[in-house]
């Protein structure tokens, strides 16, 4: 009978743990989201000349 009780608390705690990771992983994409909406693309225009400045690649792509 333990044993059955054990298995259903790790059950249950999986089921959490794979229940918080989505929940953080949807906020994240929303955010996401809502930046590159609110900013009209410049965001990510800005973003991709930081990661192109990093990488040498300045001006490369213009």
């Amino acid at each position: 009978m333990q044993a059955l009780f054990f298995f259903f608390v790790i059950v249950d705690y999986l089921i959490l743990c794979i229940f918080e990771f989505t929940c953080i992983y949807c906020l994240v994409f929303e955010v996401l989201g809502f930046l590159f909406l609110a900013l009209g693309g410049s965001f990510l225009r800005k973003f991709g000349d930081v990661i192109g400045k990093v990488d040498g690649l300045d001006g490369f792509y213009r």
